[in-house]
């Protein structure tokens, strides 16, 4: 309504509630026509006179939702009142009831448990109510699907509003039978009716109790006296308790005080049980302890216990010090513990020094035992030697039958020079026992022994450090390097003082196999020794050796290989080794890069520092030349072998036949052209890893070597092949008493001819077949040629007298010769047969040509296939 009091607009109509039943709190929607304009338009909405306006939410002119109030029950209205509309109107009803709330049943309203009212002088709780079920007992879950129309039951009960809640006031049975009951079949309402009967016998009973009860007065008094008993029974056993734990709190003090004193008593048996299980710490806490609780007691009991435990604690320093002297397997960290226990149990002198000189003298004895073990089986020499130690040498065999070329043979392996077992066995125990020895004097002299060091003992400790060191260096070069030991000492007797005994030393040739091994040992030493941080003094000592060692596997390698390469010549079994590339060669030549192979990995250990500290030796005076030279006298070494193997008269052990002389030298010059081309190249390949090696000299030098081997070569091969082709022409030439001045007409070339040819052949044949391609072939027929035409020269200017027909023999003879040879005339033998034929031309007739034409042409018919070797010479050379 405005200002005025008048309407701007329609009043509200409700038209739709929904629902139309509701509790408390229910969300109620209200439809109808004219309900605001917006939802400030709202004045007030009474559901069933109650106002809800604080829980209005206005959504259009025709909806409005609110809450149902929690203190309206019954059926009435829902009337909406609007500024523009003023009281609104409402066609349709709405009823609010209040629901039966149980004490779990959720609701949007809070309900008052502790509502009471006064019956009979006593208070009843309606909260007991709320927590009872239904009345006749009867389940109602299946009601509420089917519940009595309440306009029927309003109607059954016009005027009143009765309740079929059994805890409220207008109760009326009848309500509740058929609001809660209408659907009950008659058999279960017969037992609802008799568990009311029940219940009322039971209130019954209670009356009657009561009732009892109040006759007979004081109906507190039993159970006054019942509580008086309990309290009785209670402070009986409260002291009862207090008694027994102050028995208890008196046996506890008891025994503590035992215990204190069981202490000491069980202190020596206790000593000696932890002295035999090794628990020395246990047994140094025990007695520090019972010194300090009872060490200053005059009680003659405690002073008898005292005086046994010094006696235990006396014989556990004997105990520790005898482990410390005579267990040598103690690890150096139990060492310390020991020398910890000793210092704590109050030991004279000093436990720290006198451990480093026990640890110096067993690793003294440890040597020197070594070294006589070694000497005694050294100087024995069974007849089946079976090393004390066999060493860890890397295996050489190889399944190549070349294996006895190696430098360790099968034999070798199996049973190694006993002085190079001494070497390693006495490597091996000083690597195991120096580094316990340098890191306990270190530990001493830092303090880290528990004992205060003495400083003035550092100069004796690093003389025994260089002394054992230097001592197992010279051992090492005793047996195996003697030649670089200084001169023996001599006694007051003017005898040799034989300090590092008499060591037969290494045979040379064996030295190259087995030096290597004792370099590994010695280098193996140095590093453990460089890793100990020792002095540079100490470590100068292993570096000289170390030093010399390597000079002595290079001198020892190079000269093994020298002469195994001088042998192989025995090893040759002339197996044959085809190949277009290098013709006919054996497998010498590989047998020789084989054994120069097999020592570049020696000579590179020994050349190449394993350590920067090791000192590089090829920075020595004169050494980078002295290797070089080494290196060229390997490298030549078999051009010797090579020219053995051709001159030297042998027998071979091999399957394969031995080859005539000839043969043999063409194979050489096949084996050195093969050596200069294939194999140099490999073993420069080979060295290019050794340091930084220049080659270029000792190649070149080898190079020249075998170019003149080559040549010796090929001149023995012509003086043994040419001189006997030559000798023969002149004896076949004159066979039969042939004269010149009596030749008959000839009608081919003579014998001789045929013979020279046939000879020439072979020796062709024979290079051609060994010689590689574009190699021998054109240089041996050359030279072989010119030594023919100089000897039929010779022969035709020493003829005094000679016919027609002989003067048309000879020029058939020399034409023939020139027509067959000419792929291998040379300008001198070109020469050569042009002087044998000029006294012809002054003898020449008419028709001497037809005669020489016919005789040559049957001459090149009959030899056809002698030449065509020849000729096919011809197209490839």
């Amino acid at each position: 309504m405005s200002a005025t009091g008048e309407k701007r607009g329609p009043a509200p109509i409700v038209t739709g509630i929904s629902p139309k039943e509701a509790t408390a709190g229910t969300k109620i929607t209200i439809r109808g026509e004219n309900l605001g304009v917006n939802d400030s338009d709202i004045l007030g909405v009474l559901i069933l006179g109650a106002d809800c306006f604080m829980t209005v939410e206005w959504k259009s002119q025709t909806k409005i939702t609110a809450l149902c109030p929690a203190e309206v029950e019954g059926k009435g209205e829902i009337i909406i009142a609007t500024v523009s509309g003023g009281l609104g109107t409402c066609t349709v009803g709405f009823r609010a009831y209040r629901e039966s709330v149980m004490p779990l049943k959720e609701v949007a309203f809070w309900v008052e448990e502790k509502r009471t009212f006064r019956r009979r002088r006593r208070l009843q709780d309606t909260s007991d109510f709320l927590c009872t079920d239904d009345a006749l007992g009867l389940s109602v879950e299946g009601n509420t699907f089917h519940k009595f129309p309440e306009e029927t039951l309003l109607e059954l009960f016009p005027g009143s509003t009765p309740s079929g809640d059994v805890a409220q006031e207008n109760f009326h049975p009848l309500y509740f039978l058929l609001e809660t009951h209408h659907s009950t079949n008659f058999e279960d309402l017969k037992a609802g009716m008799s568990f009311l009967r029940r219940k009322l016998d039971t209130l019954g009973s209670i009356r009657r109790c009561y009732m009892l009860d109040a006759k007979e007065g004081e109906p507190t008094k039993r159970a006054t006296e019942a509580i008086t008993a309990a309290k009785q029974e209670a402070d009986r056993m409260f002291f009862d308790v207090l008694g027994r734990k102050d028995r208890a709190d008196a046996t506890r003090n008891t025994l503590n005080v035992m215990n204190r004193f069981k202490f000491l008593f069980l202190l020596p048996a206790n000593i000696e049980a932890n002295i035999a299980k090794g628990d020395y710490d246990r047994v140094i806490d025990e007695y520090d302890r019972a010194m300090n609780l009872y060490g200053d007691s005059d009680i003659e009991i405690f002073r008898r216990y005292l005086d046994e435990v010094e006696r235990a604690v006396e014989e556990l320093k004997l105990h520790l010090k005898d482990c410390l002297e005579k267990d040598a397997s103690l690890s150096i960290e139990t060492q310390k513990k020991y020398i910890a226990n000793l210092v704590q149990l109050n030991f004279e002198g000093d436990p720290g020094w006198n451990l480093l000189q026990i640890n110096y003298s067993r690793l003294l004895k440890t040597l020197n035992q070594c070294k006589e073990e070694h000497l005694e089986h050294h100087s024995a020499t069974p007849a089946n030697p079976h090393p004390l130690l066999t060493p860890n040498l890397v295996s050489t065999h190889s399944s190549n039958k070349y294996s006895n070329l190696q430098f360790l043979t099968d034999a070798d392996s199996v049973s190694p020079p006993k002085n190079v077992i001494f070497v390693e066995d006495i490597a091996e125990r000083l690597t195991n026992e120096f580094p316990d020895l340098w890191k306990l004097g270190q530990s001493y002299f830092k303090g880290d022994l528990v004992v205060s060091p003495d400083a003035t003992k550092s100069p004796v400790f690093k003389e025994m450090i260089l002394g054992c060191i230097r001592y197992v260096s010279n051992l090492i070069r005793a047996a195996v390097i003697p030649q670089t030991l200084n001169k023996k000492k001599t006694t007051e007797n003017g005898e040799e003082d034989d300090e590092y005994g008499e060591w037969n030393g290494l045979d040379y040739d064996k030295s190259a196999q087995w030096l290597p091994f004792c370099l590994r040992y010695a280098r193996s030493c140095y590093a453990v020794f460089i890793e100990l941080d020792l002095p540079s003094q100490a470590l100068d000592i292993l570096k000289r050796l170390t030093t010399d060692l390597r000079i002595q596997c290079l001198q020892t390698v190079f000269h093994t290989v020298i002469v195994q390469v001088h042998l192989l010549h025995e090893k040759e079994d002339w197996k044959l080794e085809m190949s277009d590339q290098h013709g006919c060669i054996t497998e010498l030549p590989e047998m020789f890069a084989t054994v120069v192979n097999d020592s570049v990995q020696l000579i590179k250990e020994a050349i190449v520092i394993a350590d920067e500290k090791e000192e590089n030796i090829l920075s020595i005076k004169n050494a980078q030349g002295d290797l070089e030279h080494l290196i060229q006298n390997v490298l030549s070494s078999f051009a010797f072998t090579l020219e053995n193997t051709a001159i030297q008269e042998y027998r071979s052990e091999s399957s394969y036949e031995v080859p005539k002389d000839s043969m043999r030298l063409l194979l050489c010059i096949n084996n050195c052209h093969y050596t200069l081309t294939q194999v140099l190249p490999k073993i420069q390949k080979a060295f290019q890893d050794v340091g930084n090696l220049s080659l270029e000299t000792p190649i070149h030098e080898a190079t020249k070597c075998y170019t003149i081997l080559h040549g010796k070569l090929f001149e023995a091969y012509m003086e043994l092949k040419c001189e006997p082709i030559v000798s023969t022409i002149e004896p076949t030439m004159y066979v039969g008493k042939f004269d010149w001045a009596r030749c008959p007409k000839p009608t081919d070339a003579r014998d001789y001819v045929k013979e020279i040819i046939h000879n020439v052949i072979s020796v062709h044949s024979e290079v051609e077949r060994i010689s590689c391609k574009n190699s021998h072939v054109k240089e041996v027929m050359l030279r072989l040629v010119e030594a023919v035409t100089e000897e039929v020269n010779r022969l035709f200017c020493s003829i005094h007298r000679m016919n027609s027909n002989g003067c048309i023999q000879a020029w058939v003879d020399i034409n023939c010769l020139s027509f067959a040879l000419k792929p291998f005339l040379n300008k001198d033998s070109a020469k050569y047969l042009d002087e044998a034929s000029k006294p012809l031309l002054e003898l020449e007739r008419p028709g001497d040509r037809q005669i020489v034409k016919s005789c040559q042409n049957q001459f090149e018919k009959r030899m056809k296939f002698h030449l065509y070797a020849f000729q096919i010479n011809e197209i490839q050379y």
